[in-house]
């Protein structure tokens, strides 16, 4: 969140945020048409969008009736290596139906699976390895007291720190997004926690995860 602020300050810019932001409001008030016309401008100036917005775009250019645009925003999704049944979900019926879709959904599969070579599986790993260490005593069933959580958060952002001066960033371009039960698209990385606790427990080595 530092980060949207700091990129909000700078002299009014328009900004990554400031579309999504835009694209957000026009969803709230139904306006799908304008909300795709924000998505598409984002696209314009930034070549690599986040899954979740992605995710938006799609949906408002299918309510949008706009199947062309629909269809490109969804290829961007094989890029962060979510599967073809994600189009399973109910709001994808009027692609599955289109003529497009049969060497749409070829291609589709083949640059998810390619994408999927690319990962940092060894990053991947080693991040959920770091949230089986920070649940072990974060669980709702087994949960520590204060100290030893701050001592569990204090070792295992120092373990995380390590981890990516090493490999670098887990970015959804080096590790994928996550989607659930085929169709939903997790927003945000579960590694996202080990940050929270981070912020939460303030350990001496806050600045340099900050830093990363």
């Amino acid at each position: 969140m530092s980060n949207i602020e700091k990129e909000k300050t700078q002299k009014q810019e328009i900004i990554y945020y400031t579309y999504t932001q835009n694209a957000e409001n026009y969803i709230l008030a139904r306006q799908y048409a304008k909300a795709k016309e924000q998505y598409n401008l984002l696209n314009q100036n930034y070549p690599i969008l986040f899954a979740r917005d992605i995710h938006n775009a799609v949906r408002c250019a299918i309510l949008s009736r706009d199947f062309k645009t629909a269809f490109l925003w969804s290829e961007k999704l094989a890029l962060k290596g979510i599967e073809l049944s994600y189009f399973n979900s109910k709001i994808f019926s009027g692609m599955r139906k289109n003529p497009e879709w049969k060497s749409f959904s070829i291609k589709y599969a083949s640059v998810s699976k390619f994408t999927k070579r690319n990962w940092n599986l060894k990053l991947k790993k080693g991040l959920d390895d770091l949230l089986d260490e920070d649940q072990a005593d974060y669980g709702i069933e087994n949960r520590k007291s204060p100290k030893a959580l701050h001592e569990t958060t204090e070792r295992v952002t120092g373990k995380l720190i390590d981890l990516l001066k090493k490999d670098g960033f887990p970015s959804e371009e080096r590790i994928g997004s996550s989607v659930i039960r085929d169709t939903v698209l997790i927003p945000f990385p579960d590694f996202n926690v080990l940050i929270l606790h981070a912020v939460q427990q303030n350990p001496k080595n806050l600045n340099d995860s900050k830093e990363l």
